[in-house]
């Protein structure tokens, strides 16, 4: 089967990497047929008076685009039997997951007629879980990859279709990293579906190899002086501006970072001083400086 004549509905949600993933297919020209989307829609929204993390604009990057390809949304709110029926209305030949947060049912995923593919940005079986770049960095990882693996009923635990290595430079930012992981992915996508389905090899992934990591907490968000001046620089130049803050104490208070430099010369000998928007904070092997601003209570 080739890519042009293999049909799919992207599942996913209102997110950086559904998008990256939606905006790639469509470059490559892929046969999209729907986005199923785990959001509501903008009409239940403003009707209800919803006010819900999920949503949080009736314009949309994501909507943006699909109204430009002529693509039909289908808004996921858990209610497997509507779903089913709306694909059944529009066969497939694949489903592809990307930030996709519910758990298919089996009765969904085989509605697909070749195969129900997850994108997952961690080499597997090690990173599974909902935010594995975020533990990448936070580890130390010097280099991530990405995964395109088949939807089972193990969340994050199907045979692997596909692997791409790809080493990030310590200067990215989360964007940056995605939208690298997303554009390995659907290259390996196109390899695969150039080739005939009966000759794609899977492996099962090894328990043994197996690691899990939850969403982050405040306290997994907290720079800590232990850690080493390249993985707290990592986490700060990926995450600023995300919304998942990361923060640093000084003199018994805590502060938002705002992003990171390498410290120069002139901030070589700085103490902390929060007071002027900065923090130069030492770690075991250097210093990272940091823009910063004050939260509104103490540790």
């Amino acid at each position: 089967m080739a890519i042009c004549d293999t049909s799919i509905v992207l599942f996913g949600s209102l997110s950086q990497f559904t998008y990256f993933t939606l905006a790639n297919l469509v470059e490559r020209k892929f046969r999209l047929l729907a986005v199923v989307l785990d959001a509501y829609s903008p009409a239940e929204l403003q009707s209800a008076g919803k006010d819900d993390v999920i949503f949080r604009s009736t314009q949309h990057q994501i909507f943006e685009l699909c109204n430009q390809q002529g693509l039909s949304i289908y808004f996921s709110e858990g209610d497997e039997d509507r779903l089913a029926q709306f694909l059944r209305d529009l066969p497939a030949d694949l489903f592809l997951l990307s930030c996709y947060p519910r758990k298919l049912p089996r009765s969904i995923v085989q509605l697909a007629r070749l195969r129900c593919i997850n994108i997952h940005p961690s080499k597997l079986p090690g990173y599974k879980g909902a935010n594995p770049i975020f533990w990448q960095l936070r580890f130390g990882e010097t280099q991530t990859g990405v995964t395109l693996h088949e939807v089972s009923e193990h969340i994050d635990g199907g045979a692997i279709l596909m692997f791409e290595a790809l080493p990030y430079h310590v200067d990215m930012r989360l964007c940056e990293i995605e939208s690298m992981l997303i554009e390995g992915a659907i290259a390996g996508l196109e390899t695969l579906l150039n080739t005939a389905p009966a000759n794609w090899v899977s492996y099962p992934q090894q328990a043994h190899q197996s690691t899990w990591h939850p969403q982050p907490c405040d306290d997994d968000c907290l720079i800590d002086r232990q850690m080493s001046s390249r993985v707290s620089y990592a986490l700060a130049r990926a995450y600023s501006g995300t919304n998942l803050p990361l923060r640093i104490v000084e003199n018994s208070h805590i502060y938002n970072i705002l992003d990171a430099v390498w410290p120069d010369d002139r901030d070589a000998n700085s103490s902390c001083r929060p007071e002027t928007g900065f923090i130069v904070a030492d770690f075991s092997d250097g210093k990272v400086k940091f823009t910063v601003e004050q939260v509104n209570f103490s540790k």
